[in-house]
């Protein structure tokens, strides 16, 4: 997952500004006082029906490819959407420092964001959501770097980094290294790792899968930004077992985890 960062959120807010404004005309025609709370059900409409919608975000956010989701980067439900546009009053009251925290945050989160778990993500383009800009790691290129058999179970994560490209990488449960000191590492320096992701929010060598009695663990390695199953970390030097269909996060690199 890419994240919408402060500057890019700030110019779609104006240009959701501009388009609230065309909206709300006809409400200055009001001559009986209530025109400023026709404004306010305006902006309530538009912010709440759109970012609960298909596209899953206003017109300022779709015109710059970005889309607000569930920690998982699902849709929005009407009800958590209308919970962001009330923590957004409360990012205003804070002298707009709820909105400044997605300038900080690590996965460019606002305070409306934190409140209700939402994200707001740069949507892949069509070539980024095919692979077409990054080959993908294929078990004969893996193969003959961590040395692995082409029998056995095998597993593949896949993922985008920071630059929307994808990064697949897989691997079989009888690669001998899963069951040796090292494991399987991944991180972000080419010569320390068997799977390299060159993204800033990972460290150098991040993490490690390793194979324990026939099951598959991931082990963090003193990582600054952390890596998760879900939402939830995986403490250093403690191994967390992978069970299949699940989310790994390192640092801000959200991969999906599968069986072959």
């Amino acid at each position: 997952m890419r994240y919408g960062g402060f500057w890019i959120r700030g110019v779609a807010a104006a240009l959701d500004a501009f388009f609230l404004l065309l909206l709300s005309l006809p409400t200055f025609l009001l001559s009986d006082g209530y025109d400023a709370l026709a404004q306010l059900l305006v902006a309530f409409l538009y912010e709440t029906f759109l970012t609960s919608g298909e596209k899953q975000g206003t017109w300022g956010k779709q015109l710059l490819g970005l889309r607000v989701a569930n920690l998982d980067g699902s849709r929005l439900s009407y009800g958590k959407s209308v919970g962001r546009y009330f923590g957004k009053w409360l990012s205003t009251l804070t002298f707009f420092l709820g909105f400044i925290m997605a300038a900080f945050t690590d996965r460019k989160q606002g305070l409306h964001d934190r409140l209700v778990d939402t994200l707001v993500l740069i949507s892949p383009s069509e070539g980024e959501r095919s692979g077409a800009s990054l080959p993908a790691y294929e078990p004969s290129q893996q193969g003959e770097r961590s040395g692995m058999s082409h029998s056995g179970e095998g597993w593949v994560i896949a993922g985008f980094d920071e630059s929307g490209h994808v990064r697949r990488f897989r691997f079989l449960m009888s690669d001998d290294r899963l069951g040796s000191s090292s494991g399987l590492r991944i991180g972000r320096s080419e010569r320390d790792n068997d799977f390299v992701i060159p993204d800033s929010s990972i460290s150098r060598t991040h993490a490690r899968f390793v194979v324990i009695g026939r099951e598959l663990y991931v082990e963090d390695l003193g990582s600054k930004n952390g890596t998760y199953i879900g939402n939830t970390r995986v403490n250093s030097s403690i191994k967390q077992r992978i069970y299949g269909d699940q989310e790994l996060r390192f640092g801000d690199v959200v991969f999906s985890v599968g069986r072959e």
